[in-house]
């Protein structure tokens, strides 16, 4: 089904395919084991992710799909365990949590410590930004931003933006009775946003700025952060040890990394 006045102010899925394998390459690992769901959003990722490393000389020891209800990952850990690579990618975070679900919080704590994820990137680089986390630190002291906050933020102000650029295009009177010509990109109209710069493709996708996530003792620390060209730079050591790290190094750690 075609929606041509469709867009997003969320990035979509497939970029981060290309993030994860850019990832990999900045860390100087070049075989990774993969575990993808096998329903249309684990795949549509598969797809993005395995053609990024293809690309960027990145090889998979193993291969291995999650189905949805399934229970038993036994075999799929047994192969990636005998691998010669202690990296796995998980593109889908229902099976993260499958892990740990039901289970005790010290228990859930243990299985996802240090798992790596990429996630949207709230950017600091901008004045809207840095306005924004003003009023809302006066407002909740001590609260950290919620995720997606300022996404929802940029997607009402897209909506207003539009509206106001096709009412200077086409007179108010053609948008409130809907005689305007019907022009995704008249609508759309990149800015500054609250979460950094906002622009879209001619498909109205958003391009995306992401980064790379690992949780630690339960808290989220940020290991590497788009800069202004979305390029990913190093923000913490990994475990203690300077990107990038040896295959060996990784084998010892087993770091997963995690498409959420």
């Amino acid at each position: 089904m075609n929606f041509p006045y469709f867009w997003r102010s969320m990035p979509d899925d497939p970029q981060q395919g290309l993030l994860l394998a850019q990832f990999l390459r900045n860390t100087g690992w070049t075989m990774v084991n993969v575990i993808s769901s096998g329903d249309s959003y684990g795949q549509s990722l598969m797809a993005s992710f395995t053609s990024s490393c293809s690309q960027m000389g990145i090889t998979f020891a193993s291969k291995h799909i999650f189905l949805p209800g399934q229970s038993n990952m036994s075999a799929a850990l047994d192969t990636i365990k005998a691998t010669a690579t202690g990296i796995t990618v998980i593109l889908s975070i229902s099976y993260i949590f499958s892990l740990a679900g039901g289970a005790s919080d010290a228990v859930a704590l243990r299985v996802t410590d240090r798992v790596m994820f990429s996630f949207p990137h709230q950017s600091p680089y901008n004045a809207n930004y840095t306005a924004f986390l003003q009023k809302w630190d006066a407002a909740f002291p001590g609260v950290d931003v919620e995720p997606y906050t300022t996404l929802y933020l940029d997607c009402l102000y897209m909506v207003a933006r539009g509206l106001v650029k096709l009412s200077n295009m086409y007179g108010p009177a053609a948008v409130t009775n809907r005689t305007y010509p019907h022009n995704l990109n008249d609508f759309l109209d990149p800015f500054a946003g609250y979460s950094g710069s906002v622009k879209f493709t001619k498909a109205g996708e958003r391009i995306g700025a992401f980064g790379i996530y690992r949780y630690e003792a339960g808290k989220t620390v940020l290991v590497q952060r788009p800069d202004l060209n979305g390029t990913l730079v190093p923000v913490v050591p990994l475990d203690g040890i300077l990107i990038p790290i040896s295959a060996s190094v990784a084998k010892a750690y087993r770091v997963h990394l995690a498409y959420i």
